[in-house]
């Protein structure tokens, strides 16, 4: 059996056991779980991935698969140690809450209109943003991003712009404030039609999202913030009435099937146009090319990170920072690419997971030594006392630790120059609501 395979199910064996063991440790329905259960599906799809025959590989062994695992396992210690009772109440500021539903909700109405407006000709004509095909436009538009160009598709009303800034100015904290929200919505929201006014303005902030990463062609952000609405309601699960699952449940299917519609398109699109422009994807399956992105990480990690030439000195994950204090050899994501490939000798547009990245940056002792500090350190910032009410600052916390795990499977999520303050501003966030429960009541309600 070729090493590749047995590499693929050395993966997939090791996730399921961690998957299994949690089950058993724990609920069916956490935010660990779902973690995991993304990764089982990681591992599934790098097997598939060996077998499309897209991509060779020659220099894959067990060793580098078995220290990826490790140090999986030591990023993932936190979250699986992480344990609370729902009877003993979030400490939240409900007032904050409230303020923050009611902003959301009103800010995704502009935006929300301005985006149908454009999304649904683009979509009903065929036709890209400037004429033609869509499905050649949205390939023409990833590959331009993909050399540097900055690309304006979406265009706003001044007071769009500012509501859609406004709602994207952090990834986390519109789905983590909906889902807290509806914890306690009925203390919050008194009035049943003010209810469904806020559940409605969620739902198009959602969806304004999805429409504007599809017009942009951006893949990868709709399956973000799929997901990190998703672990949010995951997080927040154990606190709600069984009316407001079920109510949750249709909202995020209503979403969830907008955004996965959006995702096969723009993945089909990408998969014709490929096939049609170049002999290299020929007769290639659309499952290899989903495979594609979900299960590459892992093998391109193992084949080109473990026998790189030299590491990439912090540019992959710490690039915004050092640019902070001044460190301008590299201008931007573009240039980090290029001023890297001839120097480590592996190419530096391909996915490598998040493991992989600090590996690039630091070797594989000094990932092991980073990595394990953050580990300790998230864990002590989770610790929760028995008997006490959690804040939700640590679930934001927790929130913050999963996306970063659960979109892991590509990249670092906060790596580079353009993401790397976005880690920044939701620490901040995170603790901006650790010091607003000062003084703030409690719920200790049951909502199982």
């Amino acid at each position: 059996m070729d090493i590749s395979y047995i590499v693929g199910i050395l993966h997939l064996v090791f996730f399921g056991w961690m998957l299994y063991r949690n089950i058993k440790a724990n609920n069916w329905i956490n935010l660990s779980n779902f973690t995991l259960l993304i990764w089982v599906v990681a591992s599934i799809s790098s097997i598939v991935f060996v077998y499309s025959d897209i991509r060779d590989y020659h220099n894959i062994g067990i060793i580098p698969a078995i220290f990826w695992c490790l140090l999986f396992y030591i990023t993932m210690k936190p979250m699986l140690q992480f344990s609370y009772d729902p009877d003993c109440g979030l400490l939240m500021n409900h007032s904050l809450l409230r303020m923050l539903c009611i902003v959301f909700c009103i800010a995704s109405i502009f935006p929300f209109i301005e985006l149908l407006i454009q999304f649904i000709p683009a979509l009903l004509s065929g036709g890209g943003p400037s004429g033609g095909d869509l499905a050649e436009a949205m390939a023409d538009l990833h590959d331009d991003r993909q050399e540097g160009e900055q690309i304006e598709v979406v265009h706003f009303s001044i007071l769009s712009l500012v509501c859609f800034k406004l709602i994207n100015y952090s990834i986390l904290l519109p789905s983590f404030v909906f889902f807290a929200s509806m914890s306690e919505l009925n203390t919050l929201f008194p009035n049943s039609r003010t209810r469904k006014y806020i559940i409605a303005g969620f739902i198009m902030l959602f969806l304004s999202l999805c429409m504007n990463s599809f017009l942009n062609a951006q893949r990868s952000m709709i399956a973000r913030n799929l997901m990190t609405w998703i672990g949010a309601f995951v997080l927040f699960y154990s606190y709600y009435y069984d009316t407001i699952k079920k109510i949750l449940i249709r909202s995020i299917s209503i979403v969830g099937m907008c955004a996965v519609l959006g995702l096969a398109f723009i993945t089909i699109a990408r998969f014709t146009v490929a096939q049609d422009r170049a002999t290299a994807v020929h007769d290639r399956t659309i499952a290899g090319w989903v495979s594609l992105y979900l299960g590459e990480g892992l093998l391109n990690y193992n084949e080109y990170v473990w026998n790189m030439n030299c590491p990439t000195e912090g540019d992959v994950t710490m690039l915004y920072y050092k640019k902070l204090f001044g460190y301008d050899r590299i201008i931007d994501d573009y240039h980090r690419r290029n001023f890297w490939t001839g120097r480590t000798g592996i190419p530096q547009h391909i996915f490598y997971t998040h493991i992989g990245a600090f590996v690039e940056d630091f070797t594989p002792i000094g990932a092991l030594l980073i990595l394990g500090i953050f580990s300790f350190c998230a864990s002590n910032i989770l610790r929760q006392p028995r008997g006490v009410p959690i804040s939700w600052s640590k679930l934001y916390f927790l929130l913050i630790l999963f996306y970063i795990i659960a979109n892991g499977y590509c990249y670092y999520a906060f790596g580079g120059l353009n993401k790397g303050f976005r880690l920044f501003r939701e620490l901040l966030i995170c603790l901006f609501l650790a010091l607003s429960v000062n003084n703030s009541r409690y719920s200790n309600q049951n909502y199982l």
